[in-house]
């Protein structure tokens, strides 16, 4: 139950103290008379250190994050219902009264429900210990009502929870809450008062849902102008189909940084009614509440629809004509008018300049009214009251300040020849939105910022006005835009760079998970700007380390680290949760590439496991392992027999294990915090044979020497005339015809420790590990640790 509702550090403060507060309350309740004093005072003199503690609640959480993956429909349909509950787990004061109260609510109540006995519920601390414990009774739901069953097998006939009756807290939708004060969290100062919600308390989602939330993420970038979240998803929906359509071509090669916000929109939209579309909407929900800072810095909103609801910047990419088609003026000036209708524009705001082409062929220049004004009708009503009218005006236009005979974001008209335009104390406009040939011009100095709204945008993406390649062509260079284009100010530009890096970075983490089976990471990355992380300098690198890789996993598994990568530059493997994220090289044959081929990166593994140790552990191999010396009494095992090219398994009784030294140092630990989040553990990776230790390994640094370890290439085959069947060449025999040397057999551990006379000069050694891979692994660290060059 603490492991579910509370984060690793706040577990464990609250286990020391409740061995503290126990052996308090015993000390206590001690009579010397009464036959339990001898007992009472052996059970004082224990000791449980913080380290075990923190291990005990480790394991814990590796447990549930398991049962979790396994529940995981449950577990989800439970919290959708719970959801606006808004009770109380505790209303005790004191901690260690509060975390047993809990402890025993929630023991007798589901102790009744598995018997059979239905449940009121009136505390949460029932709710967290189903959540806890994932046991799922039949819900009886209040408000509206409503019967959920889950048939769980657990629970008897009759086993049921009414839930809605009890009014939990008020303006609480974020599930059941519970608040406690810590005083062993922190060295120095007073106790820490900490408070915390089932509802997304320690919540950990699959790499697809954080897409959900970093759609809901990047909404909240663009303020009120996304209403609701259907209108935000129509955006991208709209957006990729004007772009490709049927054309054949991905948004995902052509803009990558897009792609996982717009598949999140895309698979939205297809979903039907049902849990699994709540459940989006909710993280869509949370990730525009709670992540205004994951894309960008919270303090700054930018414009909407990466700028394209901007008249300026959407106009620049219309169609100066329809194809087939000579420059319509006609069509411009309509569109540049439903755009001041879209912002809201009175009549005296704005006008349109445009060019005009006479009778004559000559370009001249006129005015025309953006939004309709009202005259007096000569015409009367029926009562002979006078009637007002709404007309557009048109006018031809004397000065123009502009070059090369077209508009830019710097032009400036006069407004002498437009009646009723002209101010007194301004005669000069500023450019809203439009083209060379067609703009819509600000008659006021403090015109405040105008943006399209929503459906403007779909509505003119889809009405076949926008040109998509100057679309396709923004999009691509809206971060490296010129000033003197239509595009957004310099600032604001920087803090859209700071969005497509965020993009970037997530759109490389999802690689890093689609390969990790049933990975999941924490929701409270959410509060980590991505583009400050410290390993997406790769970014601006072609070459991915396999630092870069453990740095991104903690960052996205403890959802708080950022971590730099030159740090962990040893690590082999790390451990977080129920998983144990290891290199590739450790557990596969050395003949096999560890890289991605199509990404060009060191792969990763996930295994499902937990070490036992708090926080996340990086592995790292000792600086220098060891190997074992020769033994003067092996001399018979050593033969060193020429190689027959008979291929046999003389390995197969080679084992490799992992073991752990005392050597374990923190990496990472908050100013005055009693627990480091991140250590780093040195491990051993030792070859054994038949129980008997050979040497320890270091297979990563073994592979990354390039002067010594290299792998041959899959051997040819050699084809006999006179026999039909094709008969292949061994890789060692052709290593030993290209280098004209001798050839001998490595059949046991000694025969390598013991390697024979002038190895590599006048022979080389063939080490016979047929169908061992762990073997060949073992064999080929131990060869390069002793200075050999050794071809796998």
């Amino acid at each position: 139950m603490l492991a579910r509702t509370w984060s690793a550090s706040e577990a464990t403060a609250l286990w020391v103290e409740l061995v503290a507060s126990r052996k308090k309350e015993i000390e206590q309740d001690l009579d010397p008379s009464q036959v339990q004093y001898i007992a009472g005072r052996i059970a004082l003199q224990q000791e449980i250190s913080r380290s075990e503690l923190a291990r005990w609640d480790a394991s814990a959480r590796a447990w549930l994050q398991s049962a979790d993956e396994v529940k995981i429909l449950e577990r989800t349909q439970l919290r959708l219902i719970t959801k606006d509950c808004g009770l109380l787990v505790s209303s005790l004061g004191n901690t260690y009264a509060s975390v047993i109260d809990v402890w025993t609510v929630a023991l007798k109540s589901l102790q009744s429900l598995i018997s059979g006995m239905p449940q009121r519920i009136s505390k949460g601390a029932v709710l967290l210990g189903l959540s806890s414990w994932h046991i799922y009774p039949d819900l009886n739901v209040v408000g509206p009502i409503a019967y959920v069953p889950f048939h769980d097998p657990l629970v008897a006939s009759g086993g049921a929870i009414t839930l809605g009756l009890q009014r939990g807290l008020p303006d609480n939708d974020e599930g059941v809450h519970w608040s406690l004060s810590l005083s062993h969290l922190r060295y120095y100062g007073s106790a820490v008062d900490v408070s915390t919600f089932t509802k997304s308390s320690n919540l950990r989602i699959t790499m697809k849902q954080l897409h959900y939330v970093a759609l809901g993420s990047l909404f909240s970038c663009w303020g009120d102008w996304v209403s609701t979240t259907a209108e935000g998803v129509e955006i991208f929906v709209t957006l990729e189909s004007f772009l490709y359509g049927d054309s054949g071509r991905t948004l995902e090669k052509e803009l990558p940084w897009l792609y996982n916000v717009w598949m999140a929109a895309d698979s939205f939209s297809k979903l039907p009614q049902g849990v699994e579309k709540e459940e989006i909407i909710q993280l869509i929900g949370y990730g525009r509440r709670k992540g205004q800072g994951f894309l960008k810095d919270p303090k700054v909103t930018l414009r909407p629809a990466f700028g394209l609801a901007e008249p300026r910047v959407i106009t620049s990419c219309l169609r100066e004509s329809l194809p087939g088609q000579k420059f319509d003026e006609e069509r411009m000036i309509t569109i540049l008018r439903q755009l001041a209708k879209g912002c809201k524009l009175e009549p005296k705001d704005t006008i349109i300049c445009y060019r005009h082409l006479d009778h004559n062929l000559h370009h001249t220049w006129e005015f025309a009214t953006a939004i309709p004004y009202s005259i007096t009708s000569l015409k009367r009503a029926h009562d002979d009251t006078k009637q007002e009218r709404l007309i557009h005006a048109r006018w031809r236009l004397c000065n123009i300040v502009t070059k090369e005979n077209s508009l830019s974001p710097y032009s400036n008209i006069a407004l002498d020849d437009a009646p009723n335009y002209a101010p007194e104390e301004q005669t000069t406009t500023s450019l809203i939105a439009g083209n060379e040939v067609a703009g819509l011009f600000s008659v006021q100095n403090n015109l405040p910022k105008l943006f399209l709204r929503c459906s403007e945008v779909v509505k003119l993406l889809r009405s076949g006005s926008a040109c998509q390649s100057k679309v396709k062509d923004y999009l691509k260079g809206i971060f490296h835009i010129k000033l003197k284009d239509f595009c957004l100010p310099a600032l604001e530009r920087v803090e859209q760079r700071y969005l497509q890096q965020s993009l970037t970075v997530l759109r490389q983490a999802t690689s890093v998970y689609e390969e990790l089976i049933n990975a999941t990471v924490s929701i409270a990355v959410l509060q980590q700007p991505l583009y400050k992380a410290k390993w997406a300098e790769f970014l601006r690198k072609p070459i991915w380390r396999s630092s870069d890789h453990f740095a991104c996993l903690a960052m996205f598994e403890s959802g708080s680290l950022n971590l730099d990568p030159s740090g962990l530059s040893e690590v082999m493997a790390m451990s977080s949760g129920n998983s144990i994220y290891v290199s590739t090289t450790l557990l596969q044959d050395p003949m096999v590439p560890s890289g991605n081929t199509r990404t060009d990166r060191p792969k990763i593994k996930r295994i499902l496991g937990n070490l036992g140790r708090p926080g996340i552990t990086m592995l790292a191999p000792t600086e220098a392992p060891l190997i074992r010396p020769d033994d003067i009494n092996s001399w018979k095992l050593v033969n060193h027999t020429p190689f027959t090219e008979k291929l046999e398994d003389c390995f197969a009784s080679t084992s490799v294990h992992l073991e752990f030294t005392e050597y374990e140092v923190p990496l990472y630990t908050p100013i005055g915090a009693m627990d480091a989040q991140v250590t780093m553990l040195e491990t051993l990776i030792r070859a054994y044979e038949r129980g008997k230790w050979v040497a320890d390994l270091d297979i990563v640094k073994s592979m990354q020497k390039e002067s010594l370890f290299r792998r041959f290439p899959a051997p040819r085959c050699v084809h006999n005339d006179h026999d039909p069947a094709v008969q292949k060449q061994t890789a060692a025999a052709q290593v030993g015809k290209a280098s004209n040397k001798r050839l001998i057999s490595i059949d046991n551990w000694e025969e390598l420790l013991d390697p024979p006379e002038q190895l590599g000069i006048a022979t080389i050694g063939v080490v016979r590990a047929c169908n061992s891979w762990h073997a060949r692994l073992a064999a080929m660290s131990i060869s390069v640790q002793k200075g050999h060059r050794t071809v796998v």
